[in-house]
C-alpha cells in the first residue's frame, strides 16, 4: 500500500476517533477511501497491533428484514453456538456466515486524537489572533512614533 492510501485510511480513522462512533466496518473505510477492502483490512489489523484499534467480532441475525447485531466478542475462537434474536423471535445458529469483523477505536488513541485536535485548534486561534493583532500593533507603533515627533 502506498503512503497516500495509508494516510487516507488513517485520516478516516482519526475522524471516527474524534466522533461518537463506537464501531465501524472495514467496508465503510473501503467505500469512503476508494481503497480495496482487503488492503483496508490489513492496515486496520496493523492498527490493532499498534494499540490504536480493537478488533471485535459481531454476530448478526441472518433474517431478511433484521440483520441486527446480536452479540459481539473479542475472539473468534469458541463463539456462542446459538443466540436468540428478540427481534425475529428465533434462535440463530452461529457459524462463519453470520460472524463479521468490526473495529473499535481504542480509548487511549481516541483521547490522544481529541487532545491533538484541541492543540491544533489553539494553534489556529493563535494564528488568527496574530494575523489580526499584528497590523494593530504596527499601527500603534506608528502612532506612537508619529505623536513623539
Amino acid at each position: 500500500m502506498r503512503w497516500k492510501e495509508k494516510r487516507k485510511i488513517e485520516k478516516f480513522i482519526e475522524t471516527i476517533a474524534f466522533s461518537a462512533i463506537k464501531r465501524f466496518y472495514p467496508t465503510a473505510v473501503a467505500k469512503h477511501t476508494g481503497i480495496p477492502v482487503d488492503e483496508v483490512f490489513q492496515l486496520l489489523l496493523e492498527m490493532c497491533e499498534s494499540g490504536q484499534l480493537k478488533l471485535v467480532w459481531e454476530v448478526r441475525c441472518p433474517g431478511y428484514n433484521c440483520a441486527r447485531t446480536l452479540v459481539t466478542f473479542t475472539t473468534k475462537e469458541n463463539p456462542p453456538v446459538e443466540y436468540f434474536c428478540s427481534t425475529c423471535g428465533e434462535n440463530i445458529e452461529i457459524d462463519n456466515s453470520n460472524i463479521f469483523p468490526a473495529f473499535e477505536v481504542a480509548e487511549e488513541f481516541r483521547d490522544y486524537i481529541r487532545e491533538e485536535s484541541k492543540k491544533k485548534n489553539l494553534l489556529r486561534l493563535r494564528v488568527v489572533l496574530l494575523t489580526w493583532l499584528a497590523p494593530l500593533s504596527l499601527l500603534a507603533l506608528w502612532v506612537s512614533v508619529f505623536l513623539q515627533v
